[in-house]
């Protein structure tokens, strides 16, 4: 299930969807810092427990770096060397997390 969507809140609060997301607790919340808190934990909680209750044995610190590298690649074409160099990693590594996001519709490929 996916968040709000942009034609689900009014035009005055697109602003606040950009920034806090479509989650409804993060989206919803009273103050800028609790929803900020709560984005902050559903991250903690997705990477080190629900990624492996799927079967996936990847360090949870490991998989923030790379979500935190594929964020800055936001919008750009996808370039697996440039991020497995910045991981220390092979870029089939790096092909294998992007993967792994994709597979938990945690993030979608645009594909050429």
């Amino acid at each position: 299930m996916e968040g709000f969507a942009l034609d689900e809140v009014e035009e005055k609060q697109e602003e606040n969807l950009w920034l806090r997301g479509g989650f409804p607790l993060a989206y919803l919340a009273d103050s800028d810092s609790f929803s900020f808190d709560w984005r902050r934990n559903f991250v903690k909680t997705f990477l080190e427990r629900d990624i492996p209750q799927l079967g996936i044995r990847v360090p949870a610190a490991r998989l923030r770096r790379f979500w935190t590298m594929l964020a800055h690649y936001h919008g750009n074409l996808w370039n697996a060397s440039d991020i497995a160099r910045s991981l220390g990693s092979k870029e089939d590594t790096a092909g294998h997390y992007l993967d792994i996001f994709t597979g938990t519709f945690l993030i979608r490929q645009l594909q050429p």
